[in-house]
């Protein structure tokens, strides 16, 4: 009987990908989080390894058995326990190692390509409203849709750390629409946006990095954005393997709370800010930021107390 057999009659697994078994990590709680109810430990079945996506707990396949109390005599465990376990091993195993491959809307145009159509000047029009300049249109490759199920929108391209293309944002350059904005399905793309940070492709080395709510705020900033306020497991996740020391959170004015939520979160694997806006978001303070960010303040188990004792 081989590992994976092993762990399947033992858990209840799922197949995620064709190279790798899932279950409900068992160690989740050891590390503070809550219990996994998302099968979020992967294990290879031709690597012999195994990665948590939420505490981050890997390894070989070998110590896992261990840790589960699995009994094995499966020999090709013993032929490769000196497997070199190098990161590329859990990209392997990655969420997105799914064999889904993401393409941008057939109908999409790179809006510095055409700025001369009736829907190319719209949609630069509702971007310059944003304060969204050519040189951002360009960095973050923004176009737009002018027919099609996307149509009159602009589409904002995600990618992960690597550059892939994972998702794409679609929002409408009108306001007088039912839904603002249009996302591709998870069916489509393989991930959801709980599971992606935007713009953390232009993040990856930078010293310093803010966090912010939305896509334009992330542009102002040139910060990364979580699609909300507060971030996924997943998510967080991602923020701690940055090679940034310090982590400056800027959300929008009404989310002070969920900025020192998610501060708290991050203190002892970064050195945290807090800016608190007063009001609006910081693509609508774009002005202001520098005064903003001059007035950030660090955290601290003490400060988060203080903070939480004003409200």
């Amino acid at each position: 009987m081989n590992y994976v057999t092993q762990i399947q009659s033992k858990y209840k697994c799922k197949k995620p990908s064709k190279d790798n078994i899932s279950l409900n990590c068992p160690f989740c709680t050891d590390s503070g989080y809550s219990q996994d109810t998302g099968h979020n430990l992967w294990v290879g079945t031709k690597i012999p390894a195994y990665h948590c996506w939420r505490c981050d707990i890997h390894g070989h396949v070998y110590k896992l058995l261990k840790l589960l109390s699995i009994s094995f005599d499966d020999d090709f465990l013993f032929e490769d326990t000196d497997y070199n376990l190098e990161i590329s091993i859990y990209d392997e195993l990655k969420r997105l190692d799914n064999n889904v491959t993401i393409d941008l809307p057939q109908e999409y145009i790179a809006l510095h390509k055409d700025i001369q159509s009736l829907t190319g000047k719209q949609a630069l029009t509702y971007l310059i409203k944003r304060k969204i300049n050519y040189d951002k249109i360009d960095k973050y490759k923004l176009g737009f849709c002018s027919t099609g199920y996307y149509g009159q929108r602009i589409i904002i391209p995600v990618y992960d750390e690597s550059n892939n293309l994972l998702f794409y944002v679609a929002r409408s350059y009108f306001d007088n629409v039912e839904k603002k904005i249009l996302n591709p399905s998870k069916e489509k793309t393989g991930v959801g946006k709980s599971e992606i940070i935007y713009n953390i492709n232009n993040n990856v080395y930078k010293d310093t990095v803010i966090v912010n709510e939305g896509p334009f705020d992330a542009m102002s900033t040139d910060g990364i954005a979580l699609f909300g306020k507060m971030p996924s497991d997943e998510q967080i996740r991602k923020i701690k393997k940055l090679k940034a020391q310090n982590i400056i959170i800027m959300l929008d004015s009404d989310a002070t709370d969920y900025a020192y939520e998610l501060a708290d979160k991050l203190y002892g694997y970064k050195k945290v800010y807090v800016c608190e806006l007063s009001e609006g978001d910081p693509n609508s303070n774009m002005d202001n930021l520098d005064s903003i960010l001059q007035n950030k303040k660090e955290y601290n188990r003490m400060s988060g107390m203080q903070y939480r004792l004003r409200i």
